[in-house]
């Protein structure tokens, strides 16, 4: 199926027409048909904004990507060989121009092999330079279920070739906010035990991209009620304070309570974990999956980084201390000292996974609500310029100076000195020598 649209429909939405255009005059030169197709096609159909273009060719991908990277000094990398898969970088905006040979005789079989009607569209690049219109080739009206809003499968091949386009079913309904129609449900919910064939790896990598989106509790909702994530992980059990708990977390990332240090928190969530995801998605989810012995378990098997297991272990094993610290009436500043040097900058994920779990309890959150900036306070005026600080003197230093060796007396010595620095009692490296001093002997005495 061919559809004209007018080329003044398209431009205004992409970026880099420059560079599109010399990659069109370099298509020409060297006789290459170029097809932009799949997620830039919908995302320019949506009037999304785009970053990266996707491009098939008829022939020679890897000497044409190279001949034109090399012709605009961007970087080139081989993808895949089967079929020839490579990119071009672009230096100045860190941008990908991605180019795949046909993996069929031609351009509407290929869009046949492709995993959502939505991402089986296609044009000619060549249009947008040189005609009024462009023609969308779109075998399975992908451009319906776009005006349509729905998720529709290709075929149900496509399913079997590759049993995790389940998990972008749903993905992409979070994403773009579409309806996943009863057809396609019931297809996900078929083939759900055919995830066991895909690696755990490719697994949570989809589940991370769910993550991402900020409205994406929905999605899991369909997940656990459909199924379809239980069929690979049996022990995952999500109940619906856990889904509740996960809407709180996206609705406000950042509570007003801690308002004050935004800035801080949101450059905090968006550290780089695994990849390209972030302790955003991590927090969300160890929220979504609980905090029973067997979350630990499913986060063992989902294979993340060492650092986002790590920190996921620490929401686990800390949450309790800090809700201690919120039910107590009164607190000390030795006690916020001591939860805030078991994890450091780590207590912004505690903190925001415990008022999104009390919340979602419906308990009464004023006391949290008064605790956690006060530790917050501390956290960003007192204990951070301290750990930036660092010692006032090391290991070494107190070995070479007094009679003391590698051990439990060492390490109580700089934990004594860090204590000091925390309360604002020594600052300079020799009142933290006098205290080692005054330490030791009052140990002998």
């Amino acid at each position: 199926m061919v559809k004209s649209i007018p080329v003044e429909n398209i431009l205004p939405g992409l970026p880099n027409l420059e560079l599109l255009s010399q990659l069109n005059e370099s298509a020409n030169e060297q006789g290459v048909q170029l097809y932009l197709l799949g997620g830039s096609v919908r995302d320019l159909l949506l009037g999304r904004p785009i970053n990266d273009f996707d491009f098939v060719v008829d022939r020679n991908p890897i000497s044409f990507a190279k001949r034109f990277a090399n012709s605009i000094g961007a970087a080139f990398v081989k993808l895949e060989d089967q079929p020839a898969t490579v990119r071009v970088v672009i230096r100045s905006d860190q941008s990908n121009i991605d180019f795949t040979q046909f993996r069929s005789d031609n351009l509407e079989l290929d869009l046949r092999l492709r995993d959502l009607t939505i991402n089986a569209i296609a044009f000619n690049l060549n249009q947008l330079f040189s005609e009024y219109q462009i023609d969308l080739i779109d075998p399975y009206n992908g451009l319906g279920d776009l005006e349509a809003q729905v998720i529709r499968f290709c075929s149900e091949r496509v399913i079997v070739d590759d049993p995790l386009r389940l998990l972008r079913a749903y993905r992409f309904s979070a994403q773009l906010r579409f309806n996943l129609p009863v057809e396609t449900i019931a297809l996900t919910k078929k083939y759900a035990g055919r995830l066991t064939e895909i690696s755990m790896e490719r697994i949570s990598g989809e589940l991370l991209k769910t993550l991402s989106v900020d409205d994406s509790v929905d999605a899991l909702r369909l997940l656990s009620s459909n199924q379809i994530l239980s069929s690979v992980i049996p022990e995952l059990e999500v109940t619906d304070e856990d889904l509740a708990a996960v809407a709180i977390f996206e609705s406000e990332r950042v509570p007003d309570m801690l308002q004050l240090y935004y800035q801080d928190i949101d450059e905090y969530l968006q550290t780089k974990l695994l990849g390209n995801f972030r302790c955003y998605e991590i927090v969300k989810l160890a929220i979504f999956l609980g905090s029973t012995k067997a979350s630990i378990r499913v986060v063992k098997r989902l294979c993340l980084s060492n650092k986002a297991l790590r920190l996921i272990k620490c929401i686990h094993y800390h949450q309790s201390s800090l809700v201690n610290l919120i039910i107590e009436p009164l607190i000390s500043r030795h006690e916020i000292i001591q939860f805030l040097r078991k994890i450091k900058q780590d207590w912004v994920s505690v903190a925001l996974y415990v008022y999104a779990r009390i919340r979602s309890q419906g308990q009464q959150t004023d006391n949290a609500e008064s605790r956690i900036p006060e530790i917050a306070s501390f956290f960003y005026l007192d204990f951070l310029e301290i750990i930036n600080q660092g010692g006032l003197i090391n290991g070494n230093e107190v070995m070479c100076k007094y009679d003391v060796t590698q051990g439990v007396e060492l390490g109580q010595i700089l934990r004594h000195i860090e204590d000091l620095q925390f309360k604002h009692a020594i600052q300079t490296k020799s009142q933290a020598f006098l205290a080692v001093e005054q330490f030791l002997k009052e140990k002998v005495g």
